[in-house]
Parts: structure tokens; C-alpha cells; sequence
């Protein structure tokens, strides 16, 4: 019985046959007459060099730009020159400073009363414990723990309230220089466009 011979073997076969012996490596192509004959360092050469002169001609369009300063430049519609256009900008950045400088005492005052709720529940906790102790029967100290019970539920709700109180008050007052200069800028583009 003859195995039939696979692929593999079948092209070395070919390979053999055909160069009267061992197989040959592939021979590099050599360019045509009139091409230009360029090698590996030309190419990595042009490549390096391709991201240098970029970054030469941008430096060069910077530097005719600071040259020459922004006499040609043309704001968008809503602003009449430059120095509107930069005052707008500005007044934008103190109302975004305005607001962080709200909202950061606003978020001092809630962690402040976050403390003060927290040690208050400590220092409740360790005279309740106290209190515990001193207790003769279990009755009496079932009827502590109902009332201590009681007494920081309510304290619980009555500071949790005012936290959420101040919360929105932080919120609202430190969003209000912003939406001012949202109604300043939706003002001037409606104007633009009327």
C-alpha cells in the first residue's frame, strides 16, 4: 500500500525537482532599471525624520503667530473684539471660582455638623453604658435602653434634617454664580441671533 504524499512533501518535492537538487531560498528581487534603490536605514531615516520636520514647521507657525500677535483675529459673532471676548471669559472663571469657594464652605458646615452628631452618639453611648451598669433588675435596664433608644432616634432625624437642609442650601447657593453666567451667555447669543 503507497501513502499518498501530503502538501508539505508534495511542494518540497516540487522544490527539488525543479532546482535539480535541495530546495533554494526565494532570492531578493533587486529594483528595475530607473527605480530608485532605497534601503532599510533610508526608510528608517525618512521615518524619524517625518515627526522632526513636522514639529519644526508648527514651531515655526507658533512663533510667526506670537510674532505677529492676534491682529487678525476675528471673534465668534456674540463678541464685538478681543478684550470682550477675554473679559467674558474671565467673568466665566470668577463665577466658577465664586462657586468653588461657596461650595467648599458649605461642605466645611455639613462635616462640621457631621462631628459634632458623631460625638454627640459617643459621648451618649458611653454614659448610656454607665447608666447600664448601675442598673439592679433587667426591667430597669430594658426601660434605659427604650429611652436612650428613643432619645437618639429623634436626635438622628432632627440633625439628619438639618445636614440635608444645609446640603441644599450649599448646593443652591454655590450653583447661582453659574447660572448667572449661563443667562449671560444664552442673553448674548440671543441677541446675536435676533
Amino acid at each position: 500500500m503507497t501513502r499518498k504524499p501530503t502538501k508539505a512533501t508534495s511542494t518540497k518535492a516540487r522544490a527539488k525537482s525543479r532546482s535539480g537538487g535541495e530546495p533554494t531560498a526565494i532570492k531578493a528581487s533587486t529594483p528595475r532599471k530607473g527605480a530608485s534603490a532605497t534601503t532599510s536605514e533610508d526608510k528608517a531615516q525618512a521615518t524619524t525624520n517625518r515627526p522632526i520636520e513636522s514639529f519644526r514647521s508648527r514651531m515655526i507657525m507658533s512663533k510667526d503667530t506670537a510674532a505677529n500677535g492676534f491682529k487678525g483675529f476675528k471673534p465668534a459673532a456674540p463678541f464685538k473684539d478681543f478684550e470682550e471676548f477675554t473679559s467674558f471669559g474671565k467673568d466665566n472663571l470668577e463665577a466658577w471660582v465664586a462657586a468653588s469657594r461657596i461650595a467648599a464652605t458649605g461642605m466645611e458646615k455639613i462635616a462640621g455638623k457631621w462631628l459634632a452628631l458623631m460625638t454627640a452618639s459617643v459621648e451618649n453611648a458611653i454614659s448610656t453604658s454607665k447608666a447600664a451598669m448601675a442598673c439592679k433588675d433587667v426591667k430597669d435596664l430594658v426601660e434605659l435602653q427604650t429611652k436612650n433608644s428613643q432619645k437618639l432616634v429623634d436626635h438622628w432625624v432632627n440633625e439628619g434634617t438639618a445636614i440635608s437642609e444645609l446640603s441644599v442650601k450649599t448646593m443652591t447657593e454655590a450653583l447661582a454664580p453659574i447660572g448667572n453666567r449661563v443667562n449671560a451667555t444664552v442673553e448674548r447669543v440671543t441677541k446675536t441671533v435676533n
